[in-house]
């Protein structure tokens, strides 16, 4: 009996020993190890970021979004969503929220990107860019990105040229117009625009007869009823003159202008028109290393594929009056319905200044230079060092020995 009671004791104590675990269902399966899991309960994941040259955070999914701040190599990253194109991912936390590059080679993610979901632009609370007189409306096809499929820079590579010429020479394309100026033939305010002008072709609108040294607040009306303001200043014979290149995507039809300098006012209109021939133009023609240049294509075959190349700027070294040398192939962009696109090429913080430019196959008439301008770098304000005044005026300096300077014969030179 002792012995029993002994037993039963045991077993008591071995029920008590704490809660047991409970059963995993079937149907949840098995939990993943640590370091394999993809995504935390709260449905994010922690990404870093990688590469050298660091990382752009952007406020919308797009590399024509405004650049919001510039992400060092080794910085982390809250990422809780992604774009529908599985090109972009959605950051936020940290006084961070916006959108960063979802390609390999500039950001890395323990997990599957497949697992996280899909995002909206406009309901993830993503800022928009200012309209306030500003051309806020992107165009209408699609921009295509162009950027290095590998880890180096488009603009630190050295391709070798497939059915182009290794260098190519500095001339480029340009623009040949006559000043603006009155014919006297009225003595009322007029606007002089230009009586067509095509898709990336530049167009000159004049303003006369206005009041010297004042400004003129410029409307235009494009034919989609979206309007454009502008400010421009007279010379100081009431003259002045506003530069108008309608990109792809704009609308074709009648613009109307309309100049006002209180209480002179003028009219005018203009036709914007298809490209009757192929170009490329460069509309971000200059910027810092980092910056994304974004470059017009009109001209083109609907629907169609066109090759871009890029070259830089060549010295004397390689070329004796200078020229264009090869540096890289991108990647194509396609035409629209209109045989018009948009490219885009971002750059790398580290990428080398100089001149650049995009050359187009089949080659159109047009280039697109562009310029990566030297990076300004700031000094932290611990690391300037200012002298303290009142400790030098504090401290005592001998005087001057007149006597001796005086009794001192000066040395003439002869």
């Amino acid at each position: 009996m002792k012995y029993v009671a002994i037993i039963a004791l045991l077993l008591v104590l071995a029920g008590c020993g704490g809660p047991s675990r409970p059963e995993v269902p079937a149907e949840t399966g098995t939990t993943a190890p640590i370091g394999e899991q993809q995504t935390s309960s709260s449905g994010t994941m922690q990404c870093v970021v990688i590469g050298g040259s660091g990382l752009n955070l952007r406020s919308g999914p797009t590399t024509g979004s405004a650049v919001l701040a510039g992400l060092p190599e080794g910085k982390s990253l809250t990422v809780r969503g992604k774009s529908s194109d599985d090109g972009w991912l959605k950051v936020e936390g940290e006084s961070m929220n916006g959108w960063v590059s979802a390609a390999r080679t500039l950001v890395t993610c323990p997990g599957d990107l497949a697992s996280l979901p899909v995002v909206d632009a406009l309901s993830a609370g993503t800022p928009e860019a200012p309209s306030g007189g500003v051309k806020t409306q992107l165009p209408s096809v699609g921009p295509t990105e162009v950027q290095a499929t590998d880890a180096e820079s488009a603009l630190k590579r050295h391709d070798v040229p497939e059915g182009l010429g290794q260098t190519l020479p500095l001339a480029t394309t340009t623009y040949s117009y006559s000043p603006c100026f009155s014919d006297g033939a009225t003595p009322d305010p007029r606007v002089l625009p230009p009586a067509a002008v095509e898709i990336l072709q530049p167009g000159r609108i004049c303003f006369v007869n206005f009041a010297a040294n004042q400004a003129i607040d410029v409307q235009v009306t494009q034919a989609d009823g979206t309007v454009v303001t502008r400010s421009v200043a007279t010379d100081d014979r009431g003259i002045s003159q506003l530069w108008w290149t309608p990109a792809p995507g704009d609308p074709t039809g009648t613009y109307t202008v309309v100049a006002r300098q209180p209480p002179l006012e003028a009219h005018a209109t203009f036709m914007v028109q298809r490209s009757n021939e192929r170009r490329i133009v460069a509309l971000t023609e200059s910027g810092p290393p980092g910056s994304s240049f974004r470059f017009g294509l009109a001209g083109f075959e609907a629907n169609t594929t066109v090759g871009l190349h890029l070259y830089r700027a060549a010295g004397p070294d390689i070329c004796l009056i200078g020229c264009w040398t090869y540096a890289a192939t991108l990647p194509t962009a396609r035409a629209d319905e209109h045989g018009e696109a948009v490219a885009v090429l971002p750059t790398r913080f580290d990428d080398p200044p100089g001149g650049y430019l995009v050359v187009t196959v089949p080659q159109a008439g047009f280039r697109g230079r562009f310029d990566v301008t030297p990076a300004t770098r700031l000094i932290p304000l611990e690391r300037l060092r200012v002298p303290d005044m009142r400790r030098l005026l504090a401290t005592p300096r001998p005087a001057p020995d007149v006597r001796r300077l005086l009794a001192t014969p000066a040395r003439v030179r002869p």
